[in-house]
This record gives structure tokens, C-alpha cells and sequence, in this order.
């Protein structure tokens, strides 16, 4: 009964370090996309910034 007990005890032990690990893998993967769709939407603005001093460059010429 005792070696049932430990291995319970171990098997626990073991699905909660998988539990932590899934836990920061899935933090780790949504800070990612955060920070790509940061990125994407700071690239966005910035092009759109730009649009107006591109049609001056092109002196009314579509680029």
C-alpha cells in the first residue's frame, strides 16, 4: 500500500511540473503575439505616415 501511495504521489508531482510547464509555454507563445502583431501594427502606422510624403516624392504620380 505504501509503494501505491508513493507512486501516486510521484505521478502527482509529475503532472503538475507538465501542468507549470504548459502553463509558461502557453504565456510564452502569447507574449510572442504580442509583441508580432506590436510589431505589425507599428509598421502599419508608420506606412501610413509615410503615404503622404510618398505623393509628394511621386509629384502626383501613383508609386
Amino acid at each position: 500500500m505504501a509503494v501505491l501511495m508513493a507512486i501516486k504521489e510521484a505521478a502527482e508531482m509529475i503532472i503538475e511540473l507538465i501542468r507549470k510547464e504548459n502553463l509558461f509555454s502557453n504565456i510564452e507563445g502569447s507574449l510572442r503575439r504580442m509583441a508580432k502583431v506590436q510589431i505589425e501594427v507599428t509598421i502599419e502606422v508608420r506606412m501610413e505616415w509615410r503615404k503622404p510624403w510618398l505623393k509628394q516624392v511621386c509629384w502626383g504620380i501613383p508609386c
